[in-house]
């Protein structure tokens, strides 16, 4: 395989919206790369991860662990000089690359081992020779997964003892007080959470006397601490405490000159939230009124916005031509580029239906053009505005004619400029489906939903959360066809792709399967409804 480790760890990466059969491929020659070699890559533990996560997402677990296993042992992986591209389309997740233990253990907690996980986070923290930093990090995780999933009370022994280290720190090192006023906050909302709430009080409170005695009343320190001190006492529900801390926060920023606007928005708003919460909403209210005022003066709306708000204010008084108007104005204006004003034409649109279809039409036609001259005709990103134009047409206008024109050309220009497997195709192929439907009756839209499903196992992989939700939006309107064995089929597909997705754990699982239970249910087969019933709650 050509190019570096870390070339190849990166190109693993930006392969994430590639089908999960090419990462398996990928990852498996990279790693037959490097047991050739007598000595492993700093970046083999990264492979062996990433080889783990992929055979995760596929519903093999038991290879899952065993790769998770493989890497103990091993050091950190280097990931320094590799670039990961950030993910734009899709909602997948990203290895979790790091030290081995932790990397097993997050396993662990996602499928319900939680005792086998803290048996690695406490293993970790007995390792020998870390650094300082290093058994800290060790400890917060350790602290973490103890506050959600075991006890409180544990994971605060563990916090006091990240305290006591930081505090030696900070006699060792001054600057590291940042770090110290950090970790007693933390504590403190342990400490609430614990039912500590008066401890919690009392170690904020010390740190905010020390705040004033050290830097004085006017310091940034200072505002850290009140600030610490004011989330916390909101946190434990003592609102009169929360609400003095408030006003001396609005006070101090009032009186500094040197204030942003921001400051002083976020000082309101937090008064505002604690009066609300104390029954003054009137008040509350109030004081949102000014931080939002201020916010505006500070970060004017966009040149058209007050344009888009008096053609709506038009249609409400009966004058939708005259909107129709200013929307011409607002297309042939020199604001013309601006992003949001596709926004405004929908919006505007929108409140022109169902009683002024005529003008809403001229709307939508006048924002498509003003669309074009702003897009390249080739851009993929003006597919998106097509296609929600075309939703328009067909929903809100009943003109399925127009909207199946704008799909046609959505589509032509995703699979010019992007190819028949791009993420840019999904809401395209899901608007078609939709439209088919709606014309032709449900039984029509099925084809559209099927090229969704295998456009979505293409780039997501066959047992991911995407081609889950595919397959079922296909069983139903297989059952809305009133075709219900092949539905039937369908439903048993998602369960079965939830299995492998889930490991057949997790409240995201049991709710599936109780869902698709009803289904059965409803159509009188009671037998496979108590069947996936019994299979949700074993």
């Amino acid at each position: 395989m050509p190019g570096s480790a870390k070339d190849q760890l990166g190109t693993v990466h930006n392969f994430c919206p590639a089908k999960n059969e090419g990462l398996n491929s990928y990852l498996r020659s990279s790693l037959a790369t490097e047991y050739s070699t007598a000595h492993k890559s700093s970046l083999y533990v990264a492979f062996l991860e990433s080889l783990a996560f992929v055979r995760e997402q596929e519903g093999d677990l038991d290879e899952a662990e065993a790769l998770y296993r493989v890497a103990i042992g091993y050091p950190r992986p280097d990931l320094s000089g590799v670039v990961v591209q950030t993910m734009i389309f899709g909602k997948l997740n990203l290895p979790l690359i790091g030290e081995p233990r932790t990397s097993l253990a997050a396993f662990y907690t996602n499928h319900g081992r939680l005792q086998d996980a803290e048996a690695l986070y406490r293993e970790q923290l007995a390792q020998g020779g870390q650094t300082d930093e290093e058994r800290l990090g060790a400890m917060r995780q350790l602290a973490d997964f103890l506050s959600v999933h075991v006890s409180k009370t544990e994971a605060l022994a563990i916090e006091e003892q990240i305290v006591g280290l930081r505090e030696a720190q900070a006699r060792a090192t001054p600057k590291a007080g940042e770090f110290l006023a950090n970790e007693r906050n933390t504590l403190a909302n342990l400490e609430v959470a614990a039912g500590r709430a008066e401890d919690a009080k009392a170690l904020l409170e010390m740190e905010l006397k020390q705040a004033e005695l050290q830097h004085g009343k006017n310091s940034p320190e200072y505002g850290y601490a009140l600030n610490y001190l004011f989330e916390n006492r909101r946190y434990a529900g003592d609102y009169d405490a929360a609400e003095k801390l408030a006003r001396e926060s609005l006070r101090r920023v009032e009186a500094n000159e040197a204030s942003e606007p921001v400051d002083r928005v976020s000082a309101l708003f937090r008064l505002a939230d604690v009066r609300r919460e104390q029954g003054h909403v009137e008040e509350a209210d109030s004081l949102r009124k000014q931080g939002i005022e201020i916010n505006r003066a500070a970060h004017p709306l966009p040149a058209n916005t007050s344009k888009f708000e008096t053609a709506e204010s038009l249609v409400r008084t009966g004058k939708p031509d005259e909107a129709v108007q200013i929307a011409r104005e607002i297309a042939d204006g020199p604001a013309q580029g601006e992003s949001s004003d596709q926004f405004g034409f929908q919006h505007l649109a929108q409140s022109m239906t169902p009683d002024h279809r005529a003008a809403a039409a001229q709307v939508a036609s006048i924002a498509l053009s003003s669309d074009e001259r702003r897009h390249s005709l080739e851009d993929p990103v003006f597919t998106r505005d097509l296609t929600d134009w075309a939703n328009f047409y067909r929903g809100m206008l009943g003109r399925p004619d127009r909207a199946r024109d704008l799909l046609v050309r959505a589509e032509a220009i995703v699979r010019a400029c992007c190819g028949s497997a791009s993420p840019r195709l999904e809401p395209v192929l899901q608007e078609r489906a939709w439209l088919a439907a709606a014309m032709d009756g449900e039984a029509a839209g099925i084809r559209s939903l099927e090229r969704l499903r295998d456009l979505r196992a293409a780039i997501y992989g066959d047992n991911s959360r995407q081609v889950e939700q595919a397959t079922l939006d296909l069983a139903a309107a297989h059952a809305r066809a009133a075709a219900w064995p092949a539905a039937a089929k369908l439903y048993l597909k998602a369960v079965d792709i939830s299995t492998h997705r889930t490991g057949a754990f997790g409240p995201e699982y049991v709710q599936r399967l109780d869902s698709i239970a009803t289904e059965f249910l409803h159509h009188g087969d009671k037998e496979t409804a108590l069947a996936l019933t019994q299979r949700a709650h074993r």
